[in-house]
């Protein structure tokens, strides 16, 4: 049975245990596999900047990020709402401490942005397409 608050009297203590982060290893088609660490924190940069938030009925209104409001935006408006929407996704895992060292490439109507996502395991260089 998973304690409730009122099942638990004041002062018991109570162990906590951080849960594994081992997960299915995605590829461009299938699933092969399992992987955990800091290849499994990879993945989940990946698919949180790939899934447009409040799209897709699998995930929460919490996942995901929210490029659709770039669309037609001058460069720097585009820019810093990048950075913010990238930053609020990532940051909703646990495992992800802080997104920084945004570098933009325009080209055209699209973006290239690469950033450096400090995890509790090791930094890792990150990257998305988006068209502005």
């Amino acid at each position: 049975m998973i304690p409730t608050a009122a099942s638990v009297p004041i002062g018991t203590e109570i162990d906590v245990t951080e849960q594994t982060n081992r997960t299915y290893k995605l590829t461009d088609t299938r699933i092969v596999g399992l992987t955990d660490d800091l290849d499994a924190i990879k993945q989940a940069i990946y698919k949180i900047t790939q899934t447009e938030r409040y799209v897709s009925v699998i995930y929460s209104f919490d996942y995901g990020v929210e490029f659709w409001n770039v669309l037609g935006k001058p460069r720097e408006y585009a820019q810093a709402e990048i950075i913010r929407t990238l930053t609020d996704a990532l940051l909703w895992d646990a495992r992800i401490v802080s997104v920084d060292n945004f570098l933009f490439d325009f080209s055209g109507d699209n973006a290239l942005v690469t950033f450096d996502v400090l995890t509790n395991l090791g930094t890792v260089e990150a990257g998305v397409q988006i068209a502005i």
